[in-house]
């Protein structure tokens, strides 16, 4: 929703995911992935879009706005 500068990523990025311990932006767990740096060049492809909301596929919604939220693993 590229108007509302809203982003919904998917498993590309995730907020939160009851394999990990963090809490903000991150990639999937690397076994949910067959190429590290392939998911890691899609991440930072995704962020360098200009949203404020992001909608991971797992996690709760992330308001880009407000960097403390942020969190690359």
């Amino acid at each position: 929703m590229p108007a509302a500068r809203v982003l919904a990523c998917g498993d590309a990025i995730a907020t939160g995911h009851p394999t990990s311990r963090t809490h903000g932006v991150q990639l999937p767990a690397r076994y949910f992935n067959s190429d590290d740096d392939l998911a890691h060049t899609t991440m930072e492809m995704l962020l360098r879009e200009p949203v404020e909301v992001l909608l991971p596929g797992h996690g709760p919604r992330m308001d880009l706005a407000r960097p403390a939220e942020w969190r690359e693993d």
